[in-house]
């Protein structure tokens, strides 16, 4: 990723490497190579060789993406340095890319063949490679697994992997009628769109609670990234924000956001919608 661009056998073999070590792995291994950087031009040179190389199963590790690599740096507090600017906003133009990317991909595949799938061999059944028992106890999920099982049980995969597995708060009660108001014809099940229903509750958390840090940063970078990829790519993403995020995160980015920002962040077709946006540009307008 330091060069700056890939060739051909370096695609082979990273569509190797994603084949046996699946998108989880191939994911986390990525990220970890971005970190590594501290300059700003060497973090968008990094992440543009990620984004091109996310694009052999752009699906499956956008959702490893937002369900695991996001929440395992946002929820251990040992980690959060990593989210420090450059870094953080070069994390988080990686994972909102990657996402528009995906959900391109989804709505191509559902043109072609009227329904989303992975275009990868064997993915449709969530199959995950992951390492052996004798291996997982070491907690390191960047290692290059030796011995590689196919588990078709998402539980079992957890149990047997735990290094790979991250506790995420599922949105209360309270929060999916607001949900289902905004997005009332959106599949939950589709993993791409259960993940990021899980991520912004975990967005909303971090915007909610006492202390303010790096993780902080990286929601409202987040949100600026998806803002500015503008609103036909960012629609697919911010619908799934809930409402009472909105006040919180406003208050933790004065000035961040202009009022044209915020209207982009909900369908204003929608009356509860409109209602909310429209307090939120009068209450938090820069002055």
């Amino acid at each position: 990723m330091q060069q700056g661009w890939v060739d051909g056998r370096g695609i082979c073999s990273a569509d190797s490497m994603l084949t046996i070590g699946g998108a989880r792995w191939f994911c986390h291994c990525a990220v970890k190579e971005i970190l590594k950087c501290s300059r700003r031009e060497d973090l968008i040179q990094s992440v543009n060789v990620a984004l091109a190389l996310f694009q052999l199963d752009s699906e499956p590790v956008a959702v490893a993406m937002l369900s695991h690599v996001i929440p395992a740096l946002l929820l251990d507090s040992s980690k959060r340095e990593l989210l420090c600017n450059p870094r953080g906003t070069a994390l988080a133009r990686l994972a909102v890319q990657c996402t528009a990317m995906a959900f391109l991909t989804q709505n191509n595949d559902r043109r072609k063949n009227g329904k989303s799938r992975s275009r990868k061999r064997g993915r449709e059944t969530d199959r995950e490679y992951v390492v052996s028992p004798a291996s997982s106890g070491s907690g390191k999920e960047d290692e290059r697994p030796s011995k590689l099982r196919i588990l078709l049980s998402a539980p079992e995969n957890e149990a047997q992997n735990p290094a790979m597995q991250v506790n995420l708060p599922s949105y209360s009660s309270s929060e999916a009628p607001k949900l289902a108001a905004q997005i009332s014809n959106v599949n939950f099940k589709e993993p791409l769109n259960h993940a990021l229903v899980r991520l912004f509750q975990l967005f909303s958390d971090v915007l909610t609670d006492s202390s303010v840090g790096p993780h902080t940063a990286f929601v409202v970078s987040f949100i600026q990234e998806t803002v500015r990829i503008g609103e036909q790519a960012s629609k697919p993403i911010l619908q799934f924000m809930p409402f009472s995020m909105l006040p919180a995160l406003l208050q933790c980015s004065s000035g961040v956001f202009s009022p044209e920002d915020v209207t982009l962040m909900g369908d204003l077709t929608l009356p509860m919608v409109r209602k909310v946006i429209a307090k939120a540009v009068c209450y938090y307008r820069p002055i």
